[in-house]
């Protein structure tokens, strides 16, 4: 019990290597934020993290698009293609899936990357005829911890 009080001790008093310098603080706030970034249908989405952090996704999915999005949605589509009004495009699992396996290949533990918005093929998106939103969470994560416990054992 005595080591644990001397160490915790030496790790909030003692000099040496420690979070108060700010560069360290900076850093480690902003491993907190959770970034994100959306992208319309058969996009290139770019993901970066500063000097010292890695990419570490926590969500990448499709929805429909918002109103407002400014993205355009169906230029691929045959004339009079139209949704029905109020019918929600659910994208199945499988298609979530092969997203986030995209992003995750192409960014985890990157410091940068860019990735293709567009569906794999194999992959049968149930509503063609509206448009893709992709969305992307992620955060970036420190390549070393500012604080080593060794050091003080």
């Amino acid at each position: 019990m005595e080591t644990l009080v001397l160490l915790v001790f030496g790790i909030l008093v003692l000099p040496g290597p420690s979070f108060t310098n700010s560069d360290n603080l900076e850093l480690l706030a902003g491993t907190l934020r959770t970034r994100q970034r959306a992208a319309c249908d058969d996009e290139i989405v770019s993901l970066a993290c500063p000097i010292g952090t890695y990419i570490s996704i926590q969500v990448a999915k499709y929805g429909n698009m918002p109103e407002g999005h400014g993205c355009v949605a169906g230029a691929q589509l045959p004339v009079n293609t139209v949704l029905e009004e109020g019918k929600e495009c659910l994208r199945p699992n499988t298609m979530q899936y092969s997203l986030l396996q995209t992003v995750v290949e192409a960014c985890q533990k990157k410091p940068q990357c860019e990735f293709s918005t567009k569906t794999k093929p194999g992959i049968v998106d149930p509503c063609p005829q509206a448009g893709k939103f992709v969305e992307v969470a992620y955060k970036c994560r420190p390549r070393k911890y500012a604080l080593n416990i060794q050091d003080y054992i």
